[in-house]
């Protein structure tokens, strides 16, 4: 039983002992009085039906909204259009005296570049895309080493070969 049901029954019952407690005892009840019962019962139980409805409140309804647009279409990508490299000319060299093979710390083995040799060489090491940047173990502890498939990647070529 819901607490708005159990206070409704409550109430109706309270209403009716009331009506019943104020009038006088007699033997037996007559029509008049059982009509009186009856009246005020349904009375009752029709002011807890509209408290009932009045404590249903309507729920707002939440719709989506419309797209103003259209979505871009994705056109397929050629397969060797994915892998674009800079013309020639805006090629970026990097010294071939810089280019050794190196561990990783995680003990793979890279072809690279290393930071303080390019940085001997006058090579401009901020440039370098820092997602070829990988850790490696140096003969003077953990050094940084720039990945030559990165680079080439990039655009950058080894000069003096």
């Amino acid at each position: 039983m819901q607490p708005r049901h159990f206070i409704s029954t409550v109430l109706a019952a309270a209403l009716t002992i009331t009506g019943i407690s104020g009038t006088r005892a007699s033997a037996a009840p007559d029509a008049e009085d059982i009509a009186k019962i009856l009246f005020g019962t349904a009375a009752i139980v029709i002011i807890g039906k509209a408290i009932e409805d009045a404590n249903d409140k309507p729920r707002p309804t939440y719709t989506a909204p419309t797209r103003r647009y259209e979505p871009v279409p994705v056109h397929p990508v050629h397969p060797r259009r994915d892998t674009w490299k800079p013309p020639h000319r805006n090629t970026l060299w990097l010294p071939a005296e810089c280019a050794q093979n190196y561990v990783t710390v995680r003990g793979e083995r890279i072809r690279g570049y290393g930071q303080n040799c390019l940085t001997r060489a006058d090579f401009a090491v901020r440039q370098l895309p820092r997602d070829c940047a990988r850790r490696v173990n140096t003969r003077r502890g953990v050094g940084t080493v720039y990945a030559a498939q990165c680079l080439s990647r990039s655009g950058y070529r080894v000069s003096g070969r």
